[in-house]
């Protein structure tokens, strides 16, 4: 049931701008999805948000495109570089620009830019922290499609050389691409070294929209002085997700210290939200604001993780 027809009242917002949230699942994708491309797009109109879409399988800029023409809404795509399109491959990227249309006739891609994810669920990191498996079936999976992959055959960053010989040439080669059309960078399940290195070659390649994927999760678990290294950077941005509250059992404690260790205009807030079980986006938002508030974090510093920032690094008005 959408926000609209709940009646729910409109999220807080700052001069005239809506919360924007970084990290929606939608469908259709082999686990079960809370929502498509236009449900989402109705809810945010219904309750005043932007979102950016995320599937773990197929690149998301054609829906959000298809969503935006349809609902004068900010919905923004992805990819996630994931086995499914290819792993590490630039020619992924390519292909989810040419998707990014709102209208089939244009020569050219929308101008809304959209979210390169570094590998998920087939990041090596990721499935040495789940057992061996890109998917778990408690998040809305049929056991039969959860593969199970031996070690050392999940996606990493590294070159052959493995962390001494630095990132492999197709990373360089993504890096730029994202740099070249201005997109933002996201590091997904990657282990802490590799985020690391990863921020750390992307900032010298002048990509100034980077985003450090729920840092608590246990495939990357970086340590709240980690975070605020990599948030000391201009264009970094620490990701704190709603539903690691619960699904991932993160102390909302550990959320309050990150944040103040890295301060609020390092941050963003987001849902990680579209399971079927969980709550919808709008009242993921709504908790998350009433929580961090009861924390002690002031309306304004919430305003500049939900709002100010996540525009900043979008570049949406």
């Amino acid at each position: 049931m959408t926000a609209a027809r709940e009646g729910m009242e409109r999220l807080p917002m700052r001069g005239g701008r809506p919360p924007m949230d970084f990290h929606v699942h939608v469908g259709p994708e082999i686990l079960a999805r809370r929502y498509s491309a236009r449900e989402i797009a109705e809810e945010a109109e219904a309750s005043g948000f932007g979102c950016i879409l995320k599937n773990h399988f197929i690149p998301t800029t054609g829906l959000a495109a298809e969503a935006r023409a349809h609902r004068p809404v900010t919905v923004l795509g992805g990819i996630v570089l994931n086995y499914a399109v290819g792993g590490l491959n630039p020619h992924a990227i390519r292909a989810a620009l040419s998707a990014n249309k709102g209208a089939a006739r244009n020569r050219a891609p929308d101008p809304e830019r959209f979210m390169v994810w570094m590998p998920t669920v087939h990041a090596e990191s990721h499935l040495a922290h789940n057992g061996r498996r890109d998917l778990v079936p408690s998040w809305g999976v049929d056991e039969r499609y959860c593969q199970v992959f031996p070690p050392g055959a999940g996606i990493t960053v590294w070159g052959p050389g493995g962390p001494g010989g630095g990132l492999a040439p197709a990373v360089h080669e993504i890096l730029d691409l994202i740099r070249a059309h201005d997109l933002l960078l996201a590091t997904g399940h990657l282990s802490a070294p590799e985020v690391q290195a990863l921020v750390a070659a992307a900032h010298e390649k002048g990509i100034r929209r980077i985003v450090i994927t729920h840092p608590f999760y246990g495939a990357s678990n970086l340590s709240v002085r980690q975070q605020a290294a990599l948030a000391e950077r201009d264009g970094v941005y620490l990701e704190h997700c709603y539903s690691n509250l619960t699904m991932d059992r993160i102390p909302l404690e550990r959320y309050v210290e990150s944040i103040r260790e890295a301060g609020p205009r390092h941050v963003i807030l987001s849902t990680d939200l579209g399971q079927p079980h969980n709550p919808t986006v709008t009242e993921g938002l709504r908790d998350f604001f009433r929580q961090l508030t009861a924390a002690g974090m002031g309306e304004d510093d919430l305003l500049t993780m939900l709002v100010d920032n996540p525009h900043r690094l979008a570049g949406t008005p």
